[in-house]
């Protein structure tokens, strides 16, 4: 389960970039008192009563408490068929039938401050996280106060966050904010108000209750603040909340617990997914949801990409590669707008923006009008793939690209690389009918070959992209445009002996010598031409020699050896002599 506010990371090694914020973010955990609630590994049910060890504690800092109130419900710790994504144990919560509460409180008595940063992931639905369940309430409360771990409600004094789900026709769930005293969607961007059920969020709160002092951090690498008395909100990455009015909560009061409770959901129908909980008693400095793919090493084997399922769980990418997506301020990217998080939304989706799984038909593109934030908003889309090349040459690319859904708005798919993970994308050699789909036509069209550049070789991080934007032509609908069958080829570079270190003595013994080469393995010989190694590796140490003395390296990288080998040279000195002595 995710420890840190760092997204998820489905990767097997961290590239620098990411490092930097991981271990700036883990600092900060360590040093201003992060708590995690990740509902451990085990399962169990609570339909009667309340318990303060049902759930388990948190890591670091705080307590928890469970109650089941007079009108049925239960709270389940669960560890299969999870529409969260997660790992291990998750909990599936029913509300009450009336206004006697069930409730969930993951962190309570947390290392308190009156600034913090809190994420939960959350999901609405019916018993099996479908949209059947049309009345309920759920509620989710950051605060300080008895109302953590007591069978009541809330209280608004002891609130400084409180948002209110309801369930309602459909599977639609209103969205409302505690705005001082009441209620309220004040604040918070429209297309937010109504969620829908069967959906994953990822919700993040920052929040600032001091008296005086904005609170600055950056996200996504976009400069933020937060003013006094408000709280900055997040759903899936995106800003649907800035300077959110708190509610009741007095001034310079800390915040340092956090609970859930259903209600008033006829017949038990309203059910919450819930995972991953956080509490941290500051602000981070850095919050970074923008992830590089690990990296397919070339070496040993080529790469291929044939399928994505639609069902793939959220956060999940196809292996050495990421989806990006960003928020651009028109309707329509272009290819200069910029990526800014991890695409962390379901691959079956029917509508907004969004990346869907086509099973063998790859996975496609699609941004819509209104986007993820407002009507007068859109979003971009890439898929990056990590390479490997070291000690690899003649990289080729190929991929298929079509129209999935003919919209009459176009749109583009251009291949690029980099090198490593950072700096501007450049567009891939040849012309640009040769790396770009144009949905125009139907397609499908197959792309490549295409040799990546000789900079491209040997290098231990190289990037390739897949980019969706705007043409410019056409008006309506945006067109779909899936991508598929990208397949990356390579042959083993001869390796170079790039350097050699000569060794020398004096009058006689054993030398060391060195040597370095571009791949593959360093072997010892006594001879130009034949002859059986006499080691291997960078170092050499020579036999007992009093004469000055060549010795030979190659190196082998597979079935590819260099040549001619490369000559080191031993040199014997002869010792000092003393030729004649001076008298006084």
């Amino acid at each position: 389960m995710i420890l840190i506010a760092l997204n998820h990371f489905f990767v097997s090694k961290y590239h620098l970039k990411t490092a930097i914020v991981f271990l700036l973010f883990l600092f900060e955990s360590v040093a201003l008192g992060q708590s995690v609630q990740d509902f451990g590994t085990t399962t169990g049910s609570l339909t009667t009563g309340n318990s303060s060890s049902f759930l388990p504690n948190p890591t670091s800092f705080g307590t928890t408490y469970a109650r089941i109130g007079s009108g049925g419900g239960s709270i389940n710790k669960v560890t299969t068929s999870n529409p969260l994504g997660t790992s291990d144990t998750y909990i599936r919560a029913v509300a009450s039938s009336n206004a006697s509460v069930c409730k969930i409180s993951p962190i309570i008595a947390s290392t308190s401050g009156t600034t913090f940063y809190s994420r939960f992931k959350i999901l609405f639905g019916d018993v099996s996280a479908g949209s059947t369940a049309t009345s309920g309430d759920w509620y989710a409360f950051l605060g300080d106060g008895a109302m953590f771990g007591d069978n009541n409600g809330f209280s608004g004094a002891q609130t400084f966050a409180g948002l209110r789900f309801r369930f309602g026709a459909g599977g639609d769930i209103t969205f409302n904010n505690r705005n001082g005293s009441a209620w309220s969607q004040t604040g918070i961007n429209s297309t937010f108000t109504t969620l829908n059920s069967g959906i994953y969020y990822d919700f993040e709160i920052i929040g600032n209750n001091k008296s005086s002092g904005i609170e600055s951090y950056t996200y996504n690498e976009i400069s933020q603040s937060v003013a006094v008395n408000t709280f900055d909100l997040y759903i899936n990455g995106v800003q649907v909340g800035n300077d959110v009015a708190k509610a009741q909560l007095p001034n310079n009061n800390p915040i340092k617990s956090n609970m859930f409770y259903g209600e008033s959901s006829t017949s038990n129908v309203a059910n919450i997914f819930l995972d991953d909980v956080t509490f941290q008693n500051s602000i981070p400095s850095v919050i970074q949801r923008l992830s590089d793919p690990s990296t397919f090493d070339l070496a040993t084997a080529n790469f291929s990409f044939t399928n994505w399922p639609a069902t793939s769980r959220i956060g999940s990418y196809p292996s050495n590669m990421v989806f990006h997506w960003g928020i651009v301020s028109d309707f329509d990217p272009v290819l200069s707008n910029t990526a800014t998080q991890d695409f962390v939304w379901g691959y079956n989706y029917a509508a907004q923006s969004r990346i869907n799984g086509l099973d063998a038909n790859g996975f496609s593109f699609l941004n819509t009008n209104p986007g993820h934030v407002s009507a007068t908003s859109g979003n971009c889309g890439e898929a990056v793939l990590g390479l490997n090349t070291i000690g690899r040459g003649n990289i080729q690319v190929s991929w298929l690209a079509a129209r999935q859904s003919d919209n009459g708005n176009r749109y583009n798919v251009r291949g690029q690389y980099r090198i490593g993970n950072s700096g501007s994308y450049t567009d891939l050699p040849g012309v640009l009918s040769a790396i770009e789909f144009n949905s125009s036509i139907s397609g499908p069209v197959n792309f490549g070959p295409i040799t990546l550049p000789i900079s491209c070789e040997n290098q231990s991080e190289v990037q390739i992209r897949w980019v969706y934007y705007w043409t410019n032509s056409g008006s309506g609908a945006r067109d779909e445009i899936r991508i598929d069958d990208i397949f990356i080829t390579s042959i083993a570079l001869l390796p170079i002996i790039t350097s050699t270190t000569p060794g020398a003595i004096c009058n006689a013994g054993s030398v060391t010598l060195g040597a370095t080469a571009s791949s593959g393995t360093i072997n010892w010989y006594a001879n130009l031409t034949g002859g059986s190694s006499l080691g291997t590796g960078t170092s050499f140490l020579t036999p007992s020699i009093s004469l000055n003395t060549t010795y030979y390296v190659d190196a082998t990288s597979g079935a590819n050896t260099s040549s001619p080998r490369t000559a080191v040279t031993t040199t014997v000195y002869a010792p000092p002599q003393i030729i004649a002595i001076s008298p006084p």
